[in-house]
């Protein structure tokens, strides 16, 4: 098989495995691995599959289309309403929810490949799940699923992926039975964990999963990872209503405000489904500009635990809620700003996870970014850091984007700077 330059040796493998489990497996790899990417690149390689399927959350979708464009010779095309013609392309792309309420169109279409993104969206009784239901009618000759949660509780949870990937291998009665501590009528209680061993044994012929633990020396000190998203655009467009010289940056900075309030939203549904992904007791930094967006985050994200470094608190209470963060349980979350970007640590220690950060609001300059990756990115932190920052599609988001990369590349023509990998995609992305 010939591989894409740019897999890492992990993905390289993942790819093998799809191709070995004949286009039919679970590629369960922790998140920020590229399961995305892996799938694709399998796909790029397969001249024999013609016309493919999407279907992901409907935060994803926009993701979903940009790496199809950037990791193959594909043109998708979205569908995003209920009604209307559904489009003859090679690549079509929609959400769980058009799914399952056009799946008999869909079916209609024959399709090669299914790809089902957070397949635990599959999970549950069949009989009560509309989603769950309209999957089953899906039928194609190669289906993968890509979840970084096989699942999130108990073992039932992962039936559904098993028996469309390798239909009558399982069977519910003695899945159920064996692995689940027995079900009664109408798939309950079904509530169990038995033979765990077992079937890890047994689901190696099916999924694939690897933590970023396993394959740190394979991965850059530091990627950035560009998740482009979709937010209601009435307000900001109203206020760069007018917009002229004289009033221009006033402009601005009103709709880069209303930017970080609605990506404010997306972040809570981002951090949410990426605790689910993620190993236990992992940790994750948020990055905002404006004071109203951090309470918002604190606010919506109270559960997990949260504090937040910004001009107001005080340096000693602030050392004392860093320290917590870096090496105790709880709060799994910190919110910064640029006062919070400089002077900290928040790598964490004594085996705490704490590698990742998502930046909700983008800053004018690179330097402030890169001071506030370099929170995590220092000396004393044992795993690849991985920055995602939102960006919203349609706004100036991608104007920013691009001018901050340039920025970058200013910089690194003028000092010395280490060079860092740069990608379109891999995590949760909400509408």
């Amino acid at each position: 098989m010939k591989y894409d330059k740019r897999l890492y040796p992990f993905q390289r493998e993942g790819v093998r495995f799809i191709q070995e489990s004949a286009g039919r497996c679970i590629l369960g790899d922790e998140i920020g691995l590229g399961k995305t990417v892996q799938t694709l690149c399998w796909l790029q390689m397969r001249k024999d599959i013609g016309r493919t399927l999407v279907v992901a959350p409907a935060n994803v979708i926009f993701k979903w289309k940009r790496e199809i464009e950037t990791w193959t010779t594909r043109r998708p095309q979205l569908i995003l309403t209920m009604k209307g013609i559904i489009p003859r392309a090679e690549t079509l792309i929609c959400s769980y929810t058009i799914m399952a309420g056009r799946f008999k169109e869909l079916r209609a279409l024959d399709f090669d490949l299914v790809i089902w993104d957070e397949a635990h969206y599959l999970k549950g009784n069949r009989k009560k799940t509309k989603r769950v239901a309209a999957s089953l009618q899906l039928k194609s000759p190669f289906v993968l699923f890509l979840t970084g949660t096989p699942f999130l509780n108990r073992p039932i949870e992962l039936f559904n992926l098993l028996d469309m990937a390798q239909p009558g291998k399982w069977s519910l009665g003695s899945y159920g039975t064996r692995y689940c501590g027995g079900f009664d009528y109408w798939e309950g209680p079904l509530q169990g964990a038995m033979n765990l061993l077992e079937l890890q044994s047994r689901l190696k012929s099916v999924m694939i999963r690897r933590l970023k633990r396993e394959v740190l020396t394979e991965l850059p000190k530091l990627q950035r990872v560009v998740v482009p998203v979709v937010v209601g655009t009435a307000e900001y467009k109203e206020a760069l209503k007018n917009l002229n010289r004289t009033n221009a940056m006033t402009k601005i900075m009103d709709a880069w405000h209303v930017l970080g309030r609605e990506k404010a939203k997306i972040a809570v549904e981002w951090t949410k489904e990426f605790f689910e992904q993620s190993e236990p007791g992992t940790k994750l930094v948020l990055y905002a500009h404006h004071l109203d967006v951090m309470d918002y985050l604190d606010t919506e994200l109270r559960q997990y635990g949260t504090f937040k470094i910004s001009g107001e608190v005080p340096p000693a209470k602030r050392d004392a809620l860093i320290l917590g963060f870096q090496s105790g349980a709880s709060p799994r979350i910190a919110i910064i700003n640029k006062a919070g970007g400089e002077g900290i640590d928040l790598f964490g220690v004594g085996g705490i996870d704490s590698s990742n950060i998502l930046f909700v609001e983008r800053q004018w300059t690179p330097a402030l970014e890169m001071q506030a990756e370099g929170r995590l990115d220092r000396i004393g932190q044992t795993l690849p850091v991985t920055a995602y920052y939102l960006s919203a599609v349609d706004t100036f988001d991608t104007y920013m984007e691009e001018t901050i990369a340039e920025k970058r590349a200013i910089l690194g023509a003028t000092i010395k700077m280490e060079e860092v990998e740069i990608r379109n995609d891999i995590l949760k992305h909400f509408v």
